[in-house]
């Protein structure tokens, strides 16, 4: 079946995938459906010669969504981008950024795959969801980012999707971006780049299933290291160390991790810190550094090498 960009005169078919989130919340509850989203922006987007495909997968907060729901969203993106031109999907603030994650490690179709979503209910004054949609719609369309990483749309900017991190509760300018923003959309509808995206992407085998438990663990002044220690006792093989600073763990954590480490779990530290990240080479043991990379991400990318190789600290070094 050709696209739509391969009809001449035609319209830009944008498939929009609803997965739930404050974008869907109207009077206290998860009511919008995709269609009602799409009825939001529709005039504006057929003025721009865009035409928008509403589909339903779930309704849920992103923070009740797992990694293995989130590769079922990006399956289900796939199927849909090939038989249009670009893909948005809707998805709640929370975990965004570990959606955007996956989704950066795994996308591999030409068409643009874009999340947005909302930080007010769609009946809350100043609701942010129909702006939102409506720029991401317009950056799915863009052939500009056709054959590109997975993106993120949220106040007027675009961002690479394993780039960001959301950095404030409320606020509708919530996400930041590792390094800046790619590009704004203005109200007129323009959209504006600022730097490339990069020409390389990293792409990693995609698990079927996630078998091996995570946590993360914060850093706080003078752990003890008895969350670790429990964590070890309840089987969980490997564990995200969110350390202060570069990678400063308290002594008897330090003790701790020592002894996860002997009993076979995979530690690996970031930072608690927003931005900067860990030291690459602090420590000459088994510890895994995750660089530049936050908790949250160094959690699911220590989850996809488990799933694929299980406890092989040689194989998941390599991807730290």
């Amino acid at each position: 079946m050709m696209s739509g960009s391969d009809k001449p005169g035609s319209n830009k078919k944008i498939v929009l995938l609803a997965t739930g989130g404050t974008i869907a919340f109207e009077n206290g509850a998860l009511h919008l459906r995709a269609a009602d989203l799409a009825a939001t922006v529709d005039d504006r987007l057929l003025g721009a010669g865009v035409e928008i495909l509403p589909v339903d997968f779930e309704s849920l907060p992103s923070s009740s969504l797992t990694p293995a729901d989130t590769l079922r969203i990006l399956e289900e993106a796939e199927a849909a981008a090939r038989d249009a031109d670009g893909v948005v999907v809707t998805h709640g603030t929370d975990t965004m950024e570990e959606a955007g994650y996956l989704f950066s490690l795994h996308w591999q179709e030409r068409a643009p795959l874009v999340l947005t979503g909302a930080m007010r209910p769609a009946t809350t004054p100043g609701a942010d969801g129909p702006r939102n949609l409506l720029a991401a719609c317009l950056v799915a369309a863009d052939a500009r980012f056709i054959d590109g990483r997975p993106l993120v749309v949220m106040h007027d900017k675009i961002f690479a999707a394993g780039e960001i991190t959301k950095v404030h509760s409320w606020d509708t300018d919530t996400f930041a971006g590792d390094f800046g923003p790619l590009g704004s959309v203005n109200p007129w509808g323009e959209i504006r780049l600022y730097r490339p995206q990069p020409d390389t992407r990293e792409i990693l085998p995609r698990p079927e299933r996630y078998p091996e438990p995570v946590a993360i663990l914060m850093v706080g002044s003078g752990g003890d290291g008895s969350e670790i220690d429990a964590l070890v006792s309840a089987g969980y093989r490997g564990v995200v160390v969110a350390a202060a600073g570069r990678g400063g763990i308290p002594r008897g954590m330090k003790r701790a991790i020592d002894a996860a480490i002997d009993a076979g779990v995979i530690v690996v530290v970031a930072s608690r810190c927003p931005l900067g990240g860990t030291a690459t080479a602090m420590d000459p043991g088994d510890i895994l550094w995750s660089g530049e990379i936050n908790a949250p991400k160094a959690r699911l990318r220590l989850m996809t090498g488990l799933a694929q190789w299980g406890p092989d600290r040689k194989r998941l070094s390599e991807l730290f």
